[in-house]
C-alpha cells in the first residue's frame, strides 16, 4: 500500500487529531474516561502542547496519508527516562486501515526518525489487552522493560537500534 509520513499541519488536522487520540485512548484503556483530563476540556491542552512543539528538533509529529485520506498519525520525542533513548508517544492507525501491513512501514519511519534525531534506542507504553500491539513489538526487538505506573493496563517496552 502506498503511503506518506507529513508533518502535522495543525490548522487544518487539529479536530482530527484529537479524534485520533481519543480513539487510542479508548482503545488502550477500554474506556474515554479520564481523556479529557489529558488534552483539556476543549482540546486546549493538547492544542498548546502541539503548538509548541511543532517543528523543534526534539519532537516529531506526523501524519500518514493515503492519497488524500488522512490514515493515520505519529507523536515522539528524543529523550526518555533511559539516557540516549527516545520515546513514541502514539502509534495511531484509523480502523479500516489496520490489518493491511502498514504497521512494518510505520516501524521503520519511527526507527529512521529517531536515528536522525540522535537515538540510540526507544521506549513506548503499550496496553497489555492489545495483544496484536504486543506481539508485533516483540517480534520486532522490543522487550518488555516495566511496568507502567501511571497507567495500571500498560508496559514499557524499550529496543535498542542496531547502528
Amino acid at each position: 500500500m502506498d503511503c506518506r509520513f507529513e508533518p502535522i499541519v495543525l490548522d487544518a488536522n487539529f479536530t482530527d487529531c484529537v479524534q485520533f487520540r481519543e480513539d487510542s485512548y479508548f482503545c488502550s484503556f477500554g474506556t474515554s474516561e479520564g481523556y479529557l483530563e489529558t488534552i483539556g476540556q476543549n482540546g486546549e491542552v493538547y492544542y498548546s502542547k502541539l503548538l509548541s512543539r511543532l517543528g523543534s528538533p526534539e519532537w516529531g509529529y506526523f501524519h500518514l496519508w493515503s492519497g488524500d485520506e488522512l490514515i493515520g498519525q505519529l507523536e515522539f520525542k528524543s529523550h526518555s527516562e533511559i539516557a540516549g533513548f527516545g520515546y513514541i508517544h502514539l502509534i495511531y492507525l484509523v480502523p479500516n486501515y489496520r490489518g493491511l501491513g502498514l504497521s512494518e512501514t510505520i516501524h521503520k519511519f519511527l526507527i529512521k526518525q529517531l536515528k536522525l534525531m540522535g537515538c540510540n534506542g526507544a521506549v513506548l507504553s503499550v496496553s497489555r489487552e492489545n495483544k496484536r500491539a504486543v506481539s508485533f513489538y516483540q517480534k520486532n526487538g522490543w522487550q518488555y522493560w516495566k511496568p507502567n505506573h501511571n497507567h495500571q493496563l500498560t508496559d514499557f517496552f524499550s529496543i535498542e537500534f542496531c547502528l
